[in-house]
């Protein structure tokens, strides 16, 4: 009996951890569609928006940066993360100072 016991604790804890595994790739596959929203907000926004202002500010960048987030987000999800990578930085210039 002492053979099991370690293998029905290990049972016992793992599910759980299974459990929050596939609630944090729901949560993560709601935030990538959020994100996708905000990219076609993005498009729309950058249509209204007037060409005259002194600072304009850098739509696609935003895009850019959303989707560098949008694409780490789904390497997480379906774990295809590989050690070694390269991540790219996030921009975060979106507008220009006269």
């Amino acid at each position: 009996m002492k053979i099991f016991a370690p293998a029905i604790l290990f049972t016992f804890f793992l599910n759980p951890v299974l459990a929050d595994a596939d609630l944090e790739r729901s949560n993560l596959a709601k935030l990538v569609q959020e994100i996708d929203f905000l990219l076609t907000r993005v498009d729309e926004i950058k249509q209204d928006a007037a060409s005259s202002q002194r600072i304009a500010f850098h739509y696609d960048t935003l895009k850019v940066d959303l989707s560098k987030i949008r694409s780490g987000i789904n390497d997480h999800i379906s774990q295809s993360l590989k050690a070694g990578r390269i991540i790219k930085p996030l921009t975060g210039q979106y507008h220009d100072h006269p």
